[in-house]
């Protein structure tokens, strides 16, 4: 491995230095690259006709960071058009550069500079808050999976920022400057093997024979006749999950798996067979058997990740994901893992001590660029990482009786005593109990109600401005799973405007209840019998009339002492 280059690499992509980059070129040449269209069309992904774009000529292009490096100019640049669906833009296109495209000489003189000569740039308008990608690749990182160095870059063609000007544009000149999959990239996240053979898969492309053909061959790779893949295709065809566990890395795909239901990937491998290449991390040889063949994949495009409207989800789509889901052991091995990431990645002390600095740094940065609502737009991503780590004990179960469930902080703790209130006929109380094969699936059925010789003492965290105020709680000898409906109410006695459906399960004497927020758009009394009118829908997942469903925060509650 190239030490030294990666270690510029590692420079260039710190997330404080923000590149600047002055591309100077021809204005009908600029007007080119910036309106081509894709051939083949507009998220065409049955094309099989190569680059979609075309590369062409800068006269110059400018270089510097506010740390690394010193601004240096290149002359005859390549500079091509990407994205091709969702990204696609003619007014702040996503770009490609090539410092040495169209002139050898400049090859040596920008790897020796910065590391390598390439450097693409996303212009995020799939996601206002600029944050995800460069977050997203970090806990990748944190997850011992391939990701991408990622920071920003000011962009600027003939002295204007990209966009400047034209309605409708996001930050213009902003970009997010996410590290290629390209020859440095497969260095660092392969332990220096750049023997083997890289393919980009696409919507609808997956270890298959049929989209054999639509599968495009990067050009790092050792051969382009595809015998690996075609190979692993058959095999997997033949052999089912345990023919992919000779042909893949399945330990590194479920650990995929498990990130890409965190993020809420759901344009990645698993949910959409999308944004993902495949690394055979082997010498590759032009006739492979099995033992020439073990493919990891790698992900990439996650500027789509954390959204509220989706869901926290196992992916459905990608073959893979199914041979694991539908084989015991793996299940196990993939909900195993989303419990280890869990602990390690997204615990509450892991998000204060590691991600909140990079996310608090991040948008101080976005701040000082001019990004607009960049406050607001993060706080959105800062809500879904929280609750990840609920999320988490949902999919894969809570720790055995004996393990602690963490406290909340001192200065976040609340305390609230359940009430009886028998009210309107909108306050029916009730629990649905789930008999559940696994977390996240099952039937659901009504038991009867509960009453004051239940109560228990709760210990709130994370939403000091809510207390409960009628509620349904889990026996200790109900199975893991049950489901109970918690009413709450302001501490300022507005009416109750929020009800929250929750998911809950026992471990011994302690339970963690997890709750998912509701929210009318119509004002109720404290119990919502104006919307809910004497029956609600928690845990079935349907709205009543006039209800809007939202995603909102995902409370941890812990339940101690009392008896039955």
């Amino acid at each position: 491995m190239s030490a030294e280059q990666q270690q510029k690499l590692d420079s260039l992509y710190a997330i404080d230095n923000v590149l600047t980059i002055k591309i100077t070129m021809p204005q009908g040449d600029w007007d080119a690259v910036r309106t081509e269209q894709p051939k083949g069309g507009i998220c065409n992904f049955e094309w099989k006709g190569g680059a979609r774009f075309t590369w062409r000529r800068a006269t110059s292009v400018e270089i510097s960071g506010t740390s690394f490096p010193a601004r240096t100019t290149f002359t005859e640049v390549g500079v091509k058009k990407k994205s091709f669906c969702g990204s696609l833009r003619s007014d702040k296109p996503c770009l490609h550069v090539d410092f040495g495209r169209f002139r050898d000489a400049n090859v040596p003189a920008i790897e020796n500079l910065i590391g390598t000569r390439y450097i693409t740039l996303n212009n995020s308008i799939q996601d206002p808050s600029y944050i995800r990608q460069p977050l997203g690749y970090t806990l990748l990182a944190m997850a011992g999976l391939p990701h991408s160095r990622c920071n920003f870059a000011r962009v600027f063609v003939n002295g204007t920022l990209v966009g400047q000007g034209l309605g409708g544009v996001n930050s213009p000149g902003i970009y997010v400057n996410a590290e290629p999959v390209m020859k440095r990239y497969i260095e660092r996240n392969f332990n220096g093997n750049m023997k083997g053979n890289l393919y980009e898969i696409e919507h609808h492309d997956d270890f298959v024979k049929e989209r054999l053909d639509f599968i495009s061959v990067e050009d790092l790779s050792r051969f382009e006749n595809k015998a690996d893949l075609k190979f692993a295709d058959e095999h997997i065809a033949t052999h089912g999950v345990g023919g992919a566990a000779q042909v893949l890395d399945l330990e590194h795909f479920i650990k995929l798996d498990a990130m890409e239901f965190y993020l809420k990937h759901w344009d990645g491998y698993a949910d959409n067979t999308n944004n993902t290449y495949i690394y055979n991390d082997v010498t590759a040889v032009e006739t492979p058997g099995v033992d020439n063949v073990k493919f990891k994949l790698i992900p990439w495009g996650i500027d789509q990740t954390f959204q509220p409207e989706r869901p926290f989800k196992l992916g459905r789509e990608g073959l893979i994901g199914k041979l694991v889901r539908n084989d015991a052991a793996r299940r196990k091995q993939l909900i195993d893992q989303v419990g280890t990431f869990r602990k390690t990645i997204f615990a509450r002390e892991v998000q204060q001590t590691a991600l909140k600095p990079l996310i608090d740094k991040t948008e101080a940065l976005l701040v000082d660029l001019g990004v607009p609502n960049a406050v607001s737009e993060i706080a959105i991503v800062r809500q879904q990482l929280r609750l990840a780590e609920s999320v988490g004990y949902i999919c894969a179960g809570l720790p055995d009786a004996s393990a602690a469930v963490y406290p909340p902080p001192a200065h976040r703790r609340m305390h609230a005593r359940q009430q009886h209130r028998d009210h309107s006929a909108g306050c029916r109380r009730s629990a649905e109990l789930r008999g559940v094969p696994h977390p996240l699936q099952g039937r659901q059925r009504q038991v009867g109600s509960l009453g004051h010789q239940h109560a228990r003492k709760w210990e709130v965290a994370d939403q000091p401005g809510f207390r409960p105020r009628a509620s349904r709680e889990q026996h200790a000898g109900d199975p893991p799973g049950t489901q109970i409906s918690l009413y709450l109410s302001t501490k300022q006695h507005r009416p109750c405007r929020r009800i929250f459906d929750c998911a809950g399960q026992v471990a011994g004497r302690r339970r963690v209840l997890l709750f998912r927020l509701f929210q009318s758009d119509q004002r109720q009394d404290e119990y919502g019998s104006s919307v809910w009118g004497g029956h609600h829908a928690g845990g079935q997942g349907t709205d009543p009339s006039g209800t809007r469903r939202v995603e909102g925060v995902l409370l941890l509650i812990s339940a101690t002492g009392g008896g039955r």
